[in-house]
């Protein structure tokens, strides 16, 4: 049996079409609706965002790169549309052959994965309806120092 960890992830495909010929929604103008780590949202940051939807998901893109170290990546998050939706019933495999490191971080009952792989780092999460994925061209430890800083919401 290989070494591997689960992850909750969602395996749809997104869209760039609006359903029934309705107007593509707008990309948020503030992100505190969305759990999202405190390190990120600091000034430091640039930050562009775009938006896809269909009948049964929401999918935020939103592009960052800090403005005195050049560090870049992406915030993918999938918001459900239901409260039907479930996050801990799918789940993704990672095999031990893609990460070089990981690290479970708990804030309060949130499960955090944050894992390294051929320089970029992530983290993943879930809550409630929605799914995080962060990606940056960064160390490690770098990035387990940024999810430590994520805003848990009661």
């Amino acid at each position: 049996y290989a070494n591997y960890f689960r992850l909750m992830l969602n395996n749809d495909e997104p869209t760039t079409e609006a359903p029934n010929g309705t107007q593509a929604p707008t990309p948020p103008d503030n992100l505190d609706a969305f759990m999202l780590p405190e390190a990120l949202l600091s000034d430091e940051y640039e930050k562009s965002a775009r938006v896809t939807q269909d009948g049964l998901l929401t999918i935020y893109y939103i592009d960052i790169i800090n403005k005195s170290t050049q560090t870049s990546g992406q915030i993918l998050i999938t918001q459900y549309n239901s409260a039907d939706v479930d996050m801990t019933n799918g789940y993704g495999n990672i095999p031990d052959d893609t990460y070089r490191y990981y690290k479970r971080v708990l804030i309060e009952d949130k499960e955090i994965i944050v894992f390294n792989s051929e320089g970029k780092s992530y983290i993943n999460y879930s809550d409630g309806t929605a799914n995080y994925e962060i990606t940056l061209n960064c160390d490690f430890d770098s990035m387990v120092s940024i999810a430590e800083t994520i805003n848990v919401k009661g």
